[in-house]
């Protein structure tokens, strides 16, 4: 099940990012790669003290939960992508 929603970020964010005329061709990879691996260390930054009642509240839709870790995590992306890729 992990390697489903691994994948499914992945398609995600290669999706975002490919069709985002704002993101050099030459950086793409770099930014897909950056934005999988902190959506992914963040779900188990969550998961790891024992948290995970919001990791499944986000999934499962629960919007007070859903949109702390959400804001969370985006948080963590922006901060990633403008260190590693500018």
């Amino acid at each position: 099940m992990l390697d489903k929603i691994l994948d499914r970020v992945k398609d995600q964010a290669a999706e975002a990012i490919t069709n985002n005329s704002k993101v050099p061709a030459e950086k793409r990879q770099a930014a897909v790669e950056t934005t999988t691996s902190t959506i992914v260390d963040s779900l188990k930054d969550q998961i790891t003290p024992g948290n995970i009642s919001n990791v499944l509240a986000m999934f499962g839709g629960n919007s007070s939960s859903s949109n702390a870790l959400s804001g969370t995590i985006q948080n963590s992306v922006v901060s990633a992508l403008t260190g590693k890729v500018g």
